[in-house]
Formats: structure tokens, C-alpha cells, sequence
């Protein structure tokens, strides 16, 4: 924990999680009630790229939690700060935020205890820890739980894919049986009209009026309409199941809070849940392509969540469903989410200045 309002602090590289030399320097200092972190270092190996940057405060290793930690050792409990771009191998960038509530956290920078920097999609590679105390810090554990948390996830999404692809083989199978029945049941009433038609021919004292429709006619015209019926409530039918997927992943998943702001304007709020990628494969086939959404995953690997909501409407009876991707609203980030399809910024808390502000960036699900 610190207590200034300006510091410097030195950035050393970590293989294997063992420390080695000084690559560079984090520069913190307060401006007002805004916190300035000014970070420079160098990677020698990997000279292209980019890395997370990330705050982290300090807790006691418990060894039932943390079974391998090194004894009497301090575990960084990690934040997301942002990403840094490496050229010619070295990295610098300047991040903002509030000093006395770092990203919405309720805690000041006082209460952080130094930075992490990560390479990006590499996990196995060298580290950059820069320590603002005098404790031993177990950096191998930062995303130990973060990691088995992911691949937990990951295991039960995999397992609810299976179960509703499973679900799907049985619905479509059954619907293709009632589809044959009722093909058949009208060829069956196609053929005893025709019958009917060709015994009333044969006999001389039948006479159709003119102006009156024929059997044939009649019976075609009936299954043209039936056909018709059957494909709007097919239709129906598959509308409920997608509304049905969205509304399972609503109920079973993490609730987040209300947002009272609705896209464009309407009069509502948005009810909030947390899913991940996985999830996407749950919802229906048309929205399968935001699964490799390049901003999506992104926003996924900076804040470990997406965001599903339905837009209740106060004066109607149907819903919307959204899908947000978390982060902080600035024009950079606007020009990359229009770019990916994610137009709408719905902040978490009403606010007339944009800028800066916590929420979602967000695209209709089909």
C-alpha cells in the first residue's frame, strides 16, 4: 500500500515466475482527483505485441486456497487496467483513472500494491512486475484461480452445448415425424377425393352446378391453407424456442444490475447477466458469428465476462435481447466497436458526460 501522491517505481522482468533484471519504470502521480500511471519498459525477447497491464493488491496465502503458493508469501489479487502496445521491443503507454476509485472498485490507488504486465494469448511467456511494498509476492498465483475459474466455465458450457445440441436432434427428428404424418395425411385425402371425383363422373345422373366450386378444388384450396397454417406456427413455434434459449441463459446465469438506459432512446430498463463466449453457441444459429468477434473476445479477455440483457419495454408485451460488451467509453473505442458491429455505448449509471464512463457497448440479438 502506498501513500504518496507521486512515486516512481522500477519494472523487472520474471521468468518462470523467478526475478531477473530491471526493465523499465512505472511513474504514478495524482492531478487533482485524477490518478496518472506513465508506464515504459523494454522486452527483449518478444519485440512485437501487446501485453495487459494490470493493478494488483495484496492478501495472505492461505495454503488451503493456495496450496502452492510459497510460504509466508503475499498473492496479487488482480485488476485490468488496459492494454500497451510493444514496438521494437519497448512498450509505453499513460493510464488514467479515478485516484480514490480506481475503475469502479471502491478503492483507492493507495490500496494497490503494484503492477503486473502480461503478454497477450501467451500466458506461458515472461512477466513484468513492478512491487510498490516490501513483501514477498507470489506472482505465480496472480491467475492461478482466474484460470481454473475460466476452464470450470468452459467445462459446464461444454457440457450445456452438448445437452441442448442433444435437445435440438430430438426436437428436429420429432418435427420431421409430424411433418411426414401430416404430408401423408393429405396425400391419403388428396387420393379419396379423386375417388369420390371419378365415381360421381362415371355416373350420368350427376350434375356439378357451374358457378359451384369442384371437390378438387376445394380439397386443395383447404390444403393450401392448412399448409399455410402449419408454416406460420412453425415459425411461431421456432420464434418461442430462440426467445426460449435466451430466457434459459437469463435465469441461469450470474444476474448483474438493472441498467436504466434502453438503446435509442425507448422507455424501459435492461435486465442483466453475465455469460462468455460459450454461451453464444446456446443462443440461435444467426448470432453464432459473435462467437469470433475479434472486439468481443477482446472486451472477454480484458473484463472475463459478456454481458446478456433483455430490454423490458414499459407498454409492450415483447422483449429484446442484447448482447454488451463491457468497457470504458472514449472516441478510440467508439470508431473500433462501430467497426464490429457494436454501435450503441449503454453506460451502467446516467451520466451527461460519456467520456471515461463505465458500460457496454452493445448489438441486437437476432
Amino acid at each position: 500500500m502506498v501513500y504518496w501522491n507521486r512515486f516512481i517505481s522500477y519494472i523487472f522482468r520474471y521468468h518462470e515466475y523467478d526475478k531477473c533484471e530491471n526493465t523499465g519504470f512505472a511513474k504514478v502521480q495524482k492531478q487533482n482527483e485524477k490518478g496518472k500511471m506513465q508506464v515504459n519498459f523494454k522486452d527483449q525477447v518478444k519485440k512485437e505485441g501487446l501485453y495487459s497491464v494490470y493493478l494488483y493488491r495484496e492478501t495472505l496465502a492461505d495454503p488451503e486456497e493456495y496450496p502452492e503458493a510459497v510460504p509466508d508469501s503475499m498473492i496479487p489479487v488482480v485488476l485490468y487496467l488496459g492494454k500497451l502496445s510493444l514496438k521494437s521491443g519497448r512498450g509505453e503507454d499513460c493510464f488514467t483513472f479515478d485516484w480514490n476509485n480506481v475503475n469502479h472498485t471502491g478503492r483507492p490507488i493507495t490500496a494497490w500494491s503494484g503492477i503486473i504486465i502480461r503478454r497477450m494469448g501467451e500466458e506461458e511467456s515472461d512477466i513484468f512486475c513492478s512491487s510498490w511494498t516490501d513483501n514477498i509476492v507470489d506472482y505465480s498465483q496472480a491467475f492461478a484461480r482466474r484460470e481454473a475459474a475460466e476452464a470450470e466455465r468452459e467445462r459446464r458450457a461444454d457440457v450445456a452445448a452438448t445437452e441442448y445440441d442433444r435437445r435440438r436432434i430430438v426436437s428436429e427428428t420429432m418435427e420431421e415425424s409430424e411433418n411426414m404424418d401430416s404430408e401423408s395425411e393429405a396425400e391419403t385425402m388428396a387420393s379419396e377425393v379423386k375417388e369420390t371425383t371419378h365415381t360421381d363422373t362415371d355416373n350420368p345422373e350427376t350434375v356439378l352446378p357451374e358457378t359451384e366450386e369442384s371437390p378438387d378444388e376445394k380439397t386443395f384450396s383447404q390444403t393450401d391453407e392448412e399448409t399455410e397454417k402449419r408454416v406460420t406456427a412453425a415459425e411461431v413455434l421456432e420464434t418461442m424456442k430462440e426467445d426460449g434459449r435466451a430466457a434459459e441463459l437469463m435465469a441461469n446465469r450470474e444476474k448483474l444490475p438493472l441498467l436504466p438506459n434502453c438503446p435509442d432512446g425507448e422507455n424501459g430498463v435492461i435486465e442483466c447477466v453475465k455469460i462468455n463466449p460459450n454461451d453464444i453457441g446456446l443462443l440461435n444459429m444467426d448470432n453464432w458469428r459473435l462467437g469470433v468477434n475479434s472486439f468481443l473476445t477482446h472486451g472477454f479477455y480484458s473484463y472475463k465476462y459478456l454481458m446478456l440483457g433483455r430490454v423490458l419495454f414499459d407498454e409492450e408485451d415483447t422483449n429484446g435481447y442484447i448482447l454488451g460488451v463491457p468497457g470504458e467509453y472514449s472516441s478510440k473505442e467508439k470508431y473500433l466497436a462501430g467497426i464490429f458491429g457494436f454501435d450503441r455505448f449503454i453506460p451502467v449509471k446516467e451520466t451527461r458526460i460519456k467520456t471515461g464512463s463505465f458500460g457496454y457497448w452493445v448489438v441486437d440479438l437476432k
